[in-house]
Protein backbone atom coordinates (compact mmCIF):
# COMPACT_ATOMS: atom_id res chain seq x y z
CA UNK A 1 0.00 0.00 0.00
CA UNK A 2 1.04 3.44 -0.79
CA UNK A 3 0.32 6.97 0.29
CA UNK A 4 -1.20 9.41 -1.88
CA UNK A 5 1.65 11.44 -2.99
CA UNK A 6 4.86 9.73 -1.31
CA UNK A 7 7.95 9.57 -2.55
CA UNK A 8 9.36 5.96 -3.70
CA UNK A 9 12.98 6.02 -3.34
CA UNK A 10 14.21 3.20 -6.03
CA UNK A 11 16.77 1.13 -3.87
CA UNK A 12 18.92 -1.22 -5.61
CA UNK A 13 19.18 -4.58 -2.97
CA UNK A 14 21.15 -7.93 -3.50
CA UNK A 15 17.81 -9.63 -5.68
CA UNK A 16 16.20 -6.75 -6.46
CA UNK A 17 16.00 -2.89 -7.92
CA UNK A 18 13.63 -0.87 -6.87
CA UNK A 19 14.11 0.58 -10.75
CA UNK A 20 11.84 -2.12 -11.92
CA UNK A 21 8.95 -1.18 -9.31
CA UNK A 22 8.91 2.05 -10.23
CA UNK A 23 5.52 1.98 -12.91
CA UNK A 24 4.02 0.18 -10.47
CA UNK A 25 4.11 2.62 -7.66
CA UNK A 26 3.22 5.58 -9.51
CA UNK A 27 0.37 3.55 -10.78
CA UNK A 28 -0.72 3.24 -6.88
CA UNK A 29 -0.06 6.64 -6.05
CA UNK A 30 3.56 7.34 -5.52
CA UNK A 31 4.08 11.41 -6.37
CA UNK A 32 7.61 11.29 -6.78
CA UNK A 33 10.48 9.08 -7.63
CA UNK A 34 13.93 9.30 -6.15
CA UNK A 35 16.26 6.99 -8.75
CA UNK A 36 19.66 6.72 -9.59
CA UNK A 37 21.50 8.45 -12.33
CA UNK A 38 22.63 5.63 -13.70
CA UNK A 39 19.37 3.78 -14.40
CA UNK A 40 17.78 7.12 -16.41
CA UNK A 41 17.54 5.07 -19.39
CA UNK A 42 16.12 2.26 -18.56
CA UNK A 43 13.10 4.68 -16.73
CA UNK A 44 12.05 5.09 -20.39
CA UNK A 45 9.01 7.12 -20.70
CA UNK A 46 7.80 7.19 -17.41
CA UNK A 47 5.98 10.77 -16.90
CA UNK A 48 6.19 11.59 -13.47
CA UNK A 49 8.56 14.22 -11.24
CA UNK A 50 11.93 12.34 -10.62
CA UNK A 51 14.52 13.30 -8.33
CA UNK A 52 17.64 12.15 -9.50
CA UNK A 53 20.96 10.92 -7.73
CA UNK A 54 23.78 9.37 -7.50
CA UNK A 55 23.28 6.87 -4.75
CA UNK A 56 19.19 6.52 -4.03
CA UNK A 57 20.44 4.68 -0.66
CA UNK A 58 22.50 7.45 0.51
CA UNK A 59 20.15 10.02 -0.23
CA UNK A 60 17.58 8.24 1.70
CA UNK A 61 19.79 8.05 4.56
CA UNK A 62 20.73 11.93 4.16
CA UNK A 63 16.91 12.61 4.37
CA UNK A 64 17.04 10.64 7.58
CA UNK A 65 19.64 12.36 9.45
CA UNK A 66 18.03 16.07 8.28
CA UNK A 67 14.69 15.04 9.11
CA UNK A 68 16.23 13.39 12.87
CA UNK A 69 18.31 16.91 13.14
CA UNK A 70 14.68 18.92 13.28
CA UNK A 71 13.28 16.71 16.29
CA UNK A 72 13.77 17.79 19.22
CA UNK A 73 11.77 15.15 21.47
CA UNK A 74 12.57 12.06 22.57
CA UNK A 75 12.58 9.19 19.44
CA UNK A 76 11.83 5.70 19.68
CA UNK A 77 13.15 2.73 17.67
CA UNK A 78 10.96 -0.31 17.76
CA UNK A 79 12.21 -4.26 16.31
CA UNK A 80 10.34 -6.51 15.04
CA UNK A 81 9.29 -8.05 11.40
CA UNK A 82 7.32 -6.86 8.96
CA UNK A 83 3.94 -8.43 8.75
CA UNK A 84 3.81 -9.03 12.73
CA UNK A 85 0.29 -7.79 13.53
CA UNK A 86 1.36 -6.52 17.27
CA UNK A 87 4.27 -4.79 16.34
CA UNK A 88 3.22 -1.46 15.84
CA UNK A 89 1.09 -1.82 18.91
CA UNK A 90 3.71 -3.01 21.24
CA UNK A 91 6.06 0.20 19.95
CA UNK A 92 2.43 2.76 20.86
CA UNK A 93 1.86 0.93 23.90
CA UNK A 94 5.75 1.19 25.50
CA UNK A 95 5.73 4.71 23.95
CA UNK A 96 2.84 5.88 26.07
CA UNK A 97 3.95 3.92 29.30
CA UNK A 98 7.50 5.39 29.10
CA UNK A 99 6.57 9.13 28.04
CA UNK A 100 2.53 9.28 28.80
CA UNK A 101 2.27 10.67 25.03
CA UNK A 102 0.75 9.41 22.15
CA UNK A 103 3.04 7.38 19.50
CA UNK A 104 3.18 7.15 15.97
CA UNK A 105 2.76 3.86 14.34
CA UNK A 106 5.23 1.30 12.26
CA UNK A 107 7.07 3.44 9.62
CA UNK A 108 8.27 0.57 7.62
Amino acid sequence: MYLKGAAFFAIKGDRFDGHDFASAALANGAGILIIAEEKIPAMGNLNAPMIVVGDVLAALEALGRAARRRVSGKVARGYGFCGQDHHEGNVAYRAHAIWKSSCFGCLI
